[in-house]
């Protein structure tokens, strides 16, 4: 099972749903598995433009490197897998400098400010607080974000939203809690629904 946010590939955001709203097991398996493959316009939009806030990026830090990223796969569970937009070399951050990268383009939010998505919809990912804008905990991005750390081993990552006229980034750190406990469901879930059913399938 691969983690993505994107239902673009197919990705198994499985986890936010599955951590927070209990679903079904045979509704989350025929979201995952049996749905067409679809890109409306927005994810379109935002695939094209990840491009764009990579190149923005290197521009927010001094000296930082940015390497391409595909499937990681981790040997302790091998049943997993990430797919990063890239990743990082900070020699800033001197005891882990290797972190994750990235990035979220949405085309409603194109050509505003950030500040001014935030007032304007409650339902976006970024809240403005006391300490600045930051990136909603209760969020799918977050959990993706954790599950990208877990999965690579990578302790940090940069979480960046591209809005044509404005960029956004925000360093998050790894959740040992949270991921132990997204882990064991999502083990959960494979070994005793999707495991099974794919084998019937010949998967």
């Amino acid at each position: 099972m691969e983690i993505r946010e994107s239902k673009a590939h197919h990705g198994i955001s499985v986890w936010p749903g599955y951590q927070k709203k209990g679903s079904c097991h045979r509704k989350v398996f025929d979201e995952l598995f049996q749905r067409k493959t679809i890109q409306t316009p927005d994810m379109k939009y935002g695939l094209t433009n990840e491009i764009r806030a990579a190149k923005e990026y290197p521009d927010c830090g001094q000296n930082k490197i940015m390497y391409k990223s595909g499937l990681v796969v981790n040997p302790a569970f091998c049943w997993l897998g990430a797919s990063p937009d890239g990743i990082i070399f900070d020699p800033s951050f001197r005891e882990n400098p290797l972190g994750i990268f990235e990035a979220k383009c949405s085309f409603c939010v194109a050509g505003k400010k950030i500040i001014e998505i935030i007032r304007e919809n409650k339902q976006f990912h970024l809240k403005q607080t006391d300490n600045g804008i930051k990136l909603k905990e209760n969020h799918n991005y977050y959990y993706q974000l954790q599950g990208l750390m877990g999965i690579t081993g990578l302790t940090w990552c940069d979480f960046c939203v591209w809005a044509g006229v404005d960029f956004f980034q925000q360093r998050i750190m790894f959740d040992e809690t949270l991921w132990n406990n997204v882990l064991r469901k999502l083990t959960n879930f494979y070994f005793e629904y999707s495991y099974a059913i794919l084998t019937i399938k010949g998967c």
